[in-house]
């Protein structure tokens, strides 16, 4: 099974929207050194640059499969193919753009206060006396960026930005196998329950049952995240169930909708 010319090209499209959001990233730093070197504004505080990268991650996931389909479908490439193709298209980037991130970080604490999403997910995990296993990485609840520490950081990136990513093709087929109407309904429905009448219905009927169930299973999640096997396991369990679910649409989806 041939999958460079999909990986090419996918990679290709790809290459297309992530120097756009490094431009923005870059620029931020840029102006945090103006207003720390130039304005005297004390070390100004920069954090969680990386989670632009795993929403753009998660974009690139919905927005590129239609085209993509379309194209390779009319070439004569079977959705087997295209499906293993785009997976390990996904998979590189998310790796590349990850490993990007991490040198972003090594380099940014050299001149400006940097923190990365995972090192503040650290502290509150030490806060809670929940992360003793990396105390040691931290000075005065400050993140040292070791090797050891900048390794963890990447492959929790790295498992990030490819979940999200896996899921963002999983919405892109998913919005692809439904008709218009069904679209709009999803499209607006999805939202006002999650953010309108579930929130009044936990506030009104739980007494905050899901909010705190969220909540703890928000903080599980993290901790796990924490910890490199466990993060491995349960992200590659996760990637593995959407990888499934994507296939299962994939391979019934028609070529002309």
């Amino acid at each position: 099974m041939n999958l460079r010319p999909i990986l090419r090209y996918q990679l290709r499209e790809y290459s297309k929207v992530f120097p756009y959001l490094y431009t923005v990233i870059y620029i931020l730093v840029l102006f945090s050194l103006y207003l720390k070197y130039f304005r005297h504004t004390g070390d100004s505080q920069l954090s969680g640059m990386e989670f632009m990268t795993m929403a753009a991650c998660f974009g690139v996931g919905v927005a590129l499969f239609k085209s993509a389909f379309r194209f390779f479908s009319s070439c004569g490439v079977s959705r087997r193919r295209l499906f293993c193709g785009m997976t390990a298209a996904i998979a590189v980037t998310a790796a590349a753009v990850s490993l990007l991130d991490i040198v972003n970080t090594a380099v940014f604490s050299h001149f400006v206060g940097y923190q990365t999403f995972y090192a503040g997910l650290v502290q509150n995990q030490l806060k809670a006396g929940s992360a003793d296993f990396i105390m040691g990485e931290f000075h005065s609840g400050l993140p040292a960026y070791t090797a050891g520490f900048l390794l963890k950081n990447w492959l929790w990136c790295l498992l990030t930005d490819f979940a999200l990513a896996m899921l963002g093709f999983l919405i892109g087929v998913l919005y692809y196998r439904m008709n218009k109407p069904v679209k709009i309904l999803v499209s607006v429905g999805v939202p006002a329950v999650c953010f309108i009448f579930l929130p009044l219905f936990d506030a009104t009927v739980t007494h905050g049952a899901i909010g705190r169930f969220v909540s703890a299973a928000w903080a599980q999640w993290t901790q796990w995240g924490l910890n490199p096997g466990l993060d491995l396991l349960t992200r590659l369990l996760l990637v593995a169930v959407l990888a499934s679910l994507i296939w299962l649409l994939l391979r019934k989806a028609e070529l002309y909708r």
